[in-house]
């Protein structure tokens, strides 16, 4: 399986690789493996070779829900077998030469015996352990390129092209990030980034940030905690020259007096930049990083764009969707509720109205949901694992709906809420704890939860046993 995406080097030693690209398709493989009920956790096991990887994965698929999935290095799975087995390679662009875990033609191995081969032990134990399927993720273009021609594992993924055994892993995650690691000489066509998803490292983001600032008509937000003059001399020149072109600058920041140590030079800038003509907002706790031009392109990642520096290990995703910038910006609003009124009056959020599915969508969702291959709730515990489990699905159909985190809507606290006292009522149910924080992560889902819940109080309502007995599934 191919896939976009770049390694890099993890905390282990000695240095270990991790890919969180890589990553980000195992769950969603494991979601559709599991929800759609093919396969049960206890009955998968995921291999990789390095160590960071196995335990960036781990922490990651815990917090997904995923506890009795066996995932480790291949020490971890002598003598075990599992249904389905899941074989991560991590290798992938911006890492160094394939590592003598995977390439088993590696000078190291030259003149030794196959059982001192570490990458040939590896293969096997990875190709034995699974009973009936065995699922490899790996950067296939990145890998041919780089192993040996008689490399076993080239082999094989040559076997597997010309099979048609191979599926792009754009579609399963949808990233598009750059060939080059270092795309300062050979940028995107423009072409080549409209309706995609692009990934930058703090390197090759700065280039693409520039020529976009360079094609800016109206308007640059830029939402980035902390500045730093280092940064700010950097971004000069592009400043005025946005100016003289009438386009409006506009940045969300910390106060200055949130960073005591700074303060004066902060307070110095702020002045600079705002005698310039840009428009300084201070918001206590900025923490988002994000750059918008003109309404539809969208930059956010982990990286301040107005203090950054080369050495730093961050990210960017670059997207041109004005339907995703508007989304994202209405995270914002909720977050700061004194940016809402300003993201309002722009035009990045509309004030809220209720939305409705469909009822071909409304009943569409409800069959998705529903657990298959299992009988109806008769009593209380079995309609707190029933409706459990319906509202766990729902949660991810809502997070592709709105393009945001699976965890970030339907918590955890707040299932147990709505089975502990089942709102009867959009207003009861948005008076939870989560929607009176963020009212977006159930906007036009309200009727789908509360017809579940109608469906658990006609079970339980029949249920004969004490009425004080107590439940907790999650």
């Amino acid at each position: 399986m191919p896939c976009m995406s770049t390694e890099k080097v993890g905390p282990k030693s000695p240095p270990s690789r991790y890919n969180i690209y890589h990553i980000q398709i195992l769950e969603k493989i494991l979601h559709d493996l599991i929800d759609g009920n093919y396969v049960t956790q206890k009955e998968i096991g995921i291999i990789t070779p390095y160590r960071s990887q196995a335990s960036f994965a781990r922490e990651m698929l815990m917090d997904s829900g995923f506890k009795d999935i066996d995932l480790g290095t291949v020490h971890s799975f002598q003598g075990i077998e599992k249904q389905y087995v899941i074989f991560d390679l991590v290798e992938a662009l911006g890492g160094r030469k394939i590592s003598v875990l995977v390439n088993d033609k590696h000078e190291m191995y030259s003149g030794k015996h196959e059982s001192e081969n570490g990458a040939l032990r590896l293969l096997t134990v990875a190709f034995s352990r699974p009973r009936e399927k065995l699922l490899i993720i790996a950067h296939v273009k990145h890998m041919l390129g780089k192993l040996p021609q008689n490399s076993v594992i080239r082999k094989i993924m040559i076997d597997l092209v010309d099979h048609d055994a191979v599926v792009d892993g754009s579609q399963i995650v949808p990233y598009y990030v750059p060939v080059e690691k270092y795309p300062d000489a050979a940028l995107f066509k423009e072409e080549e980034l409209l309706e995609k998803e692009a990934a930058f490292n703090q390197r090759s983001f700065y280039p693409h940030l520039i020529r976009d600032l360079k094609n800016a008509k109206k308007e640059v937000i830029f939402i980035s905690g902390y500045m730093s003059t280092h940064r700010i001399e950097k971004l000069m020149p592009h400043f005025t020259g946005l100016l003289s072109r009438g386009v409006n600058i506009k940045v969300f920041t910390k106060p200055p007096r949130e960073q005591m140590t700074r303060q004066q030079e902060l307070e110095e800038l702020h002045h600079r930049l705002k005698n310039m003509g840009l428009e300084i907002y201070q918001h206590y706790g900025t923490h988002e990083k994000v750059v918008a031009i003109d309404g539809h392109i969208l930059y956010e990642g982990s990286l301040n764009v107005l203090s950054f520096n080369h050495g730093s290990n961050e990210m960017m995703i670059r997207s041109d969707s004005k339907r995703k910038l508007q989304k994202v910006f209405s995270v914002l609003a909720n977050n700061h509720p004194r940016l809402e009124d300003y993201l309002i009056k722009i035009g990045y959020v509309v004030p809220e109205q209720p939305v409705d599915l469909t009822p071909e969508r409304f009943q569409s969702i409800l069959d998705a949901v529903r657990p298959k291959y299992r009988e109806l709730p008769k009593n209380e515990q079995e309609a707190r694992e029933y409706c459990t489990s319906m509202f766990t699905k729902l949660r991810w159909i809502i997070g592709d709906d709105k393009r945001i985190p699976n965890f970030a809507v339907l918590f955890r606290e707040t299932i147990k809420a709505m089975l502990n006292d089942p709102p009867k009522s959009v207003e009861q149910l948005l008076s939870l704890p989560e929607f009176r924080k963020n009212r977006t992560n159930i906007r036009g889902y309200e009727k789908t939860a509360l017809e579940i819940l109608k469906e658990y109080r006609d079970v339980i309502g029949n249920d004969k046993r004490d009425p004080e007995a107590s439940f907790d599934f999650l």
